[in-house]
């Protein structure tokens, strides 16, 4: 799941080792070979990384991540000092990271509903509106460069196609809450045995 930052000099990408993942960067010359492959960000076991996206500037990573006890949220990382936040935390899955042009706010894919519809939220307020309303799912946002048109990849009874929808500010709809009604975790990871 590579992404080449807006400069071109760097990709970032999860690379799977004996089942964990880790969001890694390396440096890209001009003819697209890859020097310098570090880890951006470094889990625990069995952690699990998807979807990272460069910031439009190029010094943040948001990517969507899974770890102990179930979660799977968004996150944004700084490129320079490897720290990163929590977009989301709760326990709906959160999935696909899209930055909008200006870089202050993501879409994403949730099932905090109990279907997959796409989500907008601003990273300085935190406020998050719900962008479609289907009844059969919506992921993999893309939006166009100015801002305008959101590409999705919907389901329905006929499969997968591609959908696209006007970005109109005053349809967004107040995003509902996240489940509260979902199961605590068990508190394993994969792979751990059921035994305390």
């Amino acid at each position: 799941q590579p992404d080449v930052s807006p400069d071109g000099k760097s990709v970032v990408f999860a690379v799977n080792t004996m089942g964990t993942t880790t969001l890694t960067i390396a440096d890209r010359d001009v003819d697209g070979a890859l020097s310098n492959i570090r880890p951006v960000v470094t889990g625990e076991q069995y952690d699990q990384v998807y979807s990272p996206r460069f910031s439009p500037d190029g010094k943040q990573i948001a990517y969507s991540a899974w770890g102990r006890g179930g979660f799977r949220d968004i996150r944004i990382v700084d490129v320079k000092s490897g720290r990163s936040r929590d977009v989301t935390r709760d326990r709906s899955l959160d999935l696909q990271p899209e930055w909008t042009q200006d870089g202050k706010s993501l879409y994403f894919s949730s099932d905090r509903t109990g279907i997959f519809n796409i989500y907008r939220i601003e990273l300085e307020t935190g406020d998050t509106k719900l962008v479609t309303n289907v009844h059969n799912g919506a992921v993999s946002p893309t939006v166009s460069a100015d801002g305008k048109q959101l590409v999705y990849l919907g389901y329905t009874h006929e499969g997968y196609d591609l959908y696209a929808m006007p970005i109109i500010e005053d349809r967004l709809l107040p995003a509902p809450p996240p489940p509260e009604d979902r199961g605590e975790p068990h508190g394993r990871a994969p792979g751990e045995g059921a035994a305390e």
